[in-house]
């Protein structure tokens, strides 16, 4: 009876140390999938002016990890809760120069170089981290759909997500911009990014680059 206990507790204990064997294989896998990031190509030669009438363009991308997103300041809808995260994100990495976020306006019209200022000071900007660009329609236009390839069509929709770039003005990646868990990947993938050298870019993206 004793042998008959004892062969069962070497049972359990086997398959117990095998699960814990296949989830580790498991886990590990998933830890080098995500550990590669797409290469979805460079951004394309652009220049916006932002809130200060300050001239910006492609170079400005170059040497920082940036986050890009496209809004109007008097949207009711997704534009709070994006920006809203794009705000977390920014206090997040206060004080890191090498991390910028780029809001790019769909109504240039009615948002001024004046209401683009005002919109930066209520989302707590205080520097040149966090820009708020505008230019033609047709220009942004282009840069939604040709650049960044995001879907929505300016200047009557805007896309939801995210673009990330990297150092070398390489687009990386999207994200929902409107999900709760945004800031929490976005920061993560941002840390990534800030660890990896240029050379080091996973061209591991497949089918289309065109996000909604």
């Amino acid at each position: 009876m004793k042998e008959l206990k004892i062969v069962r507790k070497v049972a359990i204990l086997g398959s117990f140390v095998l699960l814990v064997g296949i989830g580790g294989i498991y886990f590990s896998q998933q830890i080098s999938s995500t550990s590669q990031f797409s290469d979805l190509g460079p951004v394309s030669t652009f220049e916006l002016t932002d809130q200060r009438g300050q001239p910006f363009g492609k170079e400005d991308l170059l040497g920082k990890v940036t986050v890009v997103d496209f809004f109007f300041t008097n949207c009711p809808g997704a534009c709070p809760v994006m920006n809203y995260n794009i705000e977390q994100l920014y206090n997040r990495f206060a004080g890191n120069k090498r991390v910028q976020f780029v809001s790019i306006t769909i109504d240039p019209v009615r948002d001024t170089l004046a209401a683009l200022r005002q919109y930066a000071e209520d989302h707590g900007v205080t520097d040149d981290r966090w820009k708020f660009l505008r230019g033609s329609r047709e220009k942004v236009a282009w840069l939604s759909q040709d650049v960044f390839h995001l879907t929505a069509e300016p200047p009557n929709t805007h896309s939801t997500r995210f673009a990330i770039a990297d150092q070398e003005g390489h687009i990386r990646g999207y994200y929902r911009g409107t999900e709760e868990t945004v800031v929490e990947e976005v920061t993560a993938v941002i840390r990534k990014l800030l660890k990896k050298e240029p050379a080091e870019r996973k061209f591991s993206h497949a089918g289309s680059t065109t996000q909604q």
